[in-house]
């Protein structure tokens, strides 16, 4: 990935998230990796430093459409960056989930999320703030973000029961998304003990190695656009390989 011309290869994944209650999957996140990679950390961090974000957003976008009937019934759950939808200027609410439905868009808590931007995805399907809860501004967030679902960050569960006051204060959090219609996900449940408090706390759903693992989907060969090439001809570049 060091070498901006070269292809990459992507690893995509699914993981289910489950509802405590009944244990029914309610959707998978679509996570995407550089192929042999343990973690989406160095391919996304390599997009951010090339310019290649809304490439790379672009591109996942096009590869869930192209197998979209050959996955599970239940919605995906697919991460946007900021930087993708706004270079994305002709961003369609109707267009975004074409091909794609159903579909929740998950958003990270970041500074380059203006209004706007808000806006156009919540338009086009359900969003859920993700990794929540550790951030400045948190809570300006929850209460003014257009969003059905909340994934409270990792740190939060494995915390709860150790640090005083954390558990509390969650559940006060769970009694105010469920007034406004908001469901909370439990995310990084990697322990059967995690898995407990999560559900001690009354949280809607749960994510994690201690509910079910991530499983690869497919491999694919991406050449990334140049940096100065506009959206509107990344169809055709693609093409043209």
């Amino acid at each position: 990935m060091t070498t901006p011309s070269a292809p990459i290869r992507l690893a995509y994944w699914l993981q289910p998230i489950v509802a405590l209650e009944t244990g029914a999957i309610i959707g998978r996140e679509w996570l995407t990796r550089g192929a042999g990679e343990t973690s989406a950390a160095q391919l996304w961090s390599w997009a951010a430093r090339t310019g290649r974000v809304a490439a790379l957003e672009w591109q996942v976008l096009e590869d869930i459409r192209r197998w979209r009937r050959q996955l599970p019934p239940e919605p995906v759950w697919v991460n946007l960056h900021p930087d993708g939808v706004a270079a994305l200027a002709q961003w369609d609410p109707v267009a975004a989930r074409a091909g794609l439905a159903p579909v929740v868009w998950e958003i990270l808590e970041l500074a380059g999320w203006a209004t706007n931007l808000i806006e156009r995805v919540a338009g086009s399907a359900p969003v859920a703030l993700d990794d929540w809860g550790e951030s400045v501004g948190t809570t300006t967030r929850l209460t003014t973000w257009p969003v059905q679902w909340v994934k409270l960050d990792a740190g939060l569960v494995w915390q709860a029961p150790v640090r005083f006051g954390l558990g509390r204060w969650l559940q006060l959090v769970r009694g105010f998304a469920q007034d406004r219609g908001i469901r909370l996900v439990a995310e990084g449940v990697e322990t059967q003990a995690q898995y407990a408090v999560a559900k001690e706390l009354g949280f809607f759903a749960a994510q994690g190695f201690a509910i079910a693992r991530p499983t690869q989907w497919a491999e694919v060969e991406w050449h990334p656009p140049p940096p100065s090439l506009p959206p509107r001809a990344w169809r055709a570049e693609r093409d043209r390989r």
